[in-house]
């Protein structure tokens, strides 16, 4: 199986070099080139079920420190850093999400013109940068690709959007650039005390006792990788760059950075929080679960007062990352495999929550809810998925959002039962912005706005004439068809969210296989 992970991480190239020399059908090829990684990806879940491989790794030989005259047949990984990489369940959990968004997010990317090969280009390095920070297994690669995640989606944050999408970038690089600085830090001081960053090795390491880390040096390292993960996750106060991003990125992008890269913040907990420091993850688990429900409350309450649709969306993510920490700051295996069914969950449910937006943005231009007002009339189909994506965040029996948080609220029933009434309290708060942003949307009068010498005229009538035929009110006053139509583009991606999610309502135990141990 030696280099098949390297084809796994590499995958999005095998065809996305073509978008260097040809100048045509950079869409066509960019949706190709994020096909494959599927292709690969499956291949793996095969090998992971069917054939019963637990872990596949792959090492090459890369960086060396020895001092000269060391005798390295005593410890060859001592002061070395090798291009390693290692897959198991939950990697491979995490890559297949990554490998899905990333393919529906390049379908919905279609209608892309601004330099569509840029922009696919830099899609494809976002999802190498993805794949291989989640099967690194060493902690200076998994820098590299977290790193490299960081990069490309500053371009493509800052390219790609509305108005407000420059400032929203750089928020994205100056907090990332912080959790990065903090990371780093991290990844240094354990090299120096240990003489290693392979994973295991630290695990064997720091569980054993072989290496003994003074108290100071121990904490600054926890301390350092709690900050670098809670501003990924993102925990409050470090949150408001995310909301920045979701309200005014393009959705294709907002879909990845919801659905994969905020679940980092998840993976870096789990492998570097509980997986190197189980013991002093323990002792500051009060304080972790106090910062879990601030996220679950502060989002929830945050989400209630916002008239913009990307901005309900962006709070009640805060919210469903708070059930994630919580999860994991329980310790337990219930918490823990419910906070990261949780977090394959949101990335789907926060998936179809966006490309909603953009059929929306599409068509209305604008994600106000005040003006979205009677849309059932008009896009029936939209409000079914609005109906379906939003009784999957609230937590809706037989759907993925229904198992993440029972598990997590189980969990804290197990063993603080005040925190798991707090938190089934939130949920209570999570069906009022959602029930909230359905009804308005999908009931009430037509919009109207002021037109520019204060006479009211209808909002829908402001779609340029290649939009019309997408236009319900301009049908309707033409005795057509008053639905709007949608591309394959469009509700091909829509369709294949609402399966999984429903899908993995109806029988959560094929996601929970990958947890086995966790």
């Amino acid at each position: 199986m030696a280099g098949n992970l390297s084809l796994l991480v590499f995958s999005p190239l095998v065809f996305g070099i073509l978008l260097l020399v040809v100048r045509k059908k950079g869409n066509w090829i960019g949706i190709l080139a994020t096909f494959f990684p599927v292709i690969v990806g499956s291949f793996f879940f095969h090998q992971y079920f069917k054939k019963g491989i637990q872990s596949i790794s792959e090492k090459w030989p890369w960086i060396s420190f020895h001092p000269k005259g060391f005798d390295s047949l005593k410890d060859p990984s001592f002061l070395t850093i090798d291009y390693e990489l290692q897959l198991d369940g939950i990697s491979l959990a995490f890559i297949l999400l990554t490998v899905l968004l990333t393919f529906l997010a390049a379908i919905l990317s279609w209608n892309i013109e601004k330099h569509r090969n840029l922009y696919f280009l830099l899609l494809l390095l976002l999802e190498i940068g993805m794949l291989g920070l989640f099967v690194a297994a060493n902690l200076f690669l998994f820098f590299i690709f977290f790193e490299m995640t960081v990069v490309c989606l500053f371009f493509l944050s800052g390219k790609y959007g509305e108005k407000g999408k420059e400032k929203a970038a750089f928020h994205l690089l100056l907090y990332n650039g912080a959790g990065s600085a903090f990371l780093l830090f991290a990844i240094v001081l354990l090299f120096l005390q240990t003489g290693t960053v392979h994973i295991e090795q630290l695990q064997h390491l720091l569980h054993t006792g072989s290496v003994q880390l003074n108290e100071l040096t121990k904490w600054s390292i926890v301390l350092s990788i709690l900050i670098a993960f809670g501003i990924k996750m993102p925990v409050f106060p470090f949150h408001q760059w995310m909301v920045l991003m979701h309200s005014h990125v393009h959705p294709a992008i907002v879909i990845l950075h919801s659905g994969v890269l905020l679940k980092i913040a998840t993976y870096g907990l789990f492998r570097f929080g509980i997986g190197l420091f189980p013991n002093e993850w323990e002792k500051i688990s009060g304080l972790l679960l106090f910062f879990a429900l601030v996220n679950i409350f502060y989002g929830s309450l945050f989400a209630l007062r916002q008239m913009d649709l990307r901005r309900v969306w962006a709070y009640g993510s805060v919210a469903h990352m708070g059930f994630v920490l919580l999860g994991l700051a329980l310790g337990s295996e219930t918490g823990i495999r419910g906070a990261l069914f949780q977090s394959i969950s949101h990335g789907l449910i926060s998936g179809l929550l966006f490309l909603i937006v953009a059929l929306i943005l599409t068509r209305f231009k604008t994600t106000d809810i005040g003006k979205l007002s009677g849309l059932r009339q008009g896009s029936p189909f939209a409000v079914f998925l609005l109906f379906v994506g939003g009784m999957a965040s609230l937590g809706l029996p037989a759907t993925s959002g229904f198992i993440g948080e029972f598990l997590v609220i189980l969990a804290a029933f197990e063993h603080h039962p005040m925190v798991g009434t707090l938190a089934s309290v939130g949920i209570v708060l999570a069906t009022g912005y959602i029930l909230r942003a359905i009804l308005s949307i999908s009931y009430g009068p037509l919009p109207s706005m002021e037109g520019e010498k204060g006479t009211t005229k209808d909002f829908y009538s402001d779609f340029s004439d290649e939009n019309k035929g997408n236009n319900w009110k301009w049908n309707m006053e033409k005795k057509r068809d008053p639905r709007v139509t949608y591309e394959v583009y469009e509700w091909l991606p829509a369709i294949v969210f609402v399966l999984f999610l429903i899908g993995l309502g109806i029988y959560p135990q094929w996601l929970i296989e990958f947890f086995v141990g966790a």
